[in-house]
């Protein structure tokens, strides 16, 4: 699997469609990207898949032994050989969880994303107090063509889920 992962030369990469600004309308909202970055640091160390099909493998890594790598969400295209690493999320349509009542889960680090909705972007990974946060599941649905990048999907709460939306086509066209 390895064998297929191949750096690319850096480079920023903020496309109209991925920005909303050819695509969205007040009846079509706009589930975008609103950044993505080519580079050469592929995530070697530290990563974890998050998900794959026959377009896309989604990993994400964390800081590593000492902080020494920068954390990040990573997308793999299997058409063009290609990564970019996702930098922001659109927060239009997006499910804002919290952290979990005391009685569901016990934990050191809370969190409630609902104070993302005033922001039209939020970077990858969300930050909480301790911790930092990916997408634990990125589900295509077939019918809308439209992935959701689920955080938090693991605790098996539907109020601790926190969802952003990406159309398939929006990342098609960041690899172009």
């Amino acid at each position: 699997m390895l064998s297929e992962l191949a750096p690319m030369k850096t480079s920023i990469c903020l496309l109209a469609t991925i920005l909303g600004l050819a695509t969205g309308s007040a009846a079509d909202p706009s589930l975008h990207l609103s950044q993505v970055r080519s580079f050469d640091d592929w995530p070697t160390q530290q990563f974890q898949f998050v998900a794959e099909d026959e377009s896309y493998r989604f990993i994400s890594r964390s800081y590593g032994s000492g902080g020494k790598q920068a954390p990040g969400l990573f997308v793999f295209s299997k058409l063009t050989g290609n990564w970019m690493q996702v930098m922001n999320l659109s927060t239009e349509g997006a499910k804002l969880g919290r952290s979990p009542d005391p009685k569901d889960a016990l934990l050191q680090v809370g969190w409630d994303f609902s104070h993302l909705a005033s922001q039209p972007y939020v970077p990858v990974p969300l930050v909480t107090g301790g911790a930092i946060i990916f997408p634990d599941e990125i589900i295509l649905d077939p019918k809308t063509q439209i992935y959701a990048f689920r955080c938090n999907s693991s605790f098996k709460l539907e109020y601790v889920v926190t969802a952003f939306h990406v159309r398939k086509s929006d990342l098609d066209a960041a690899f172009k």
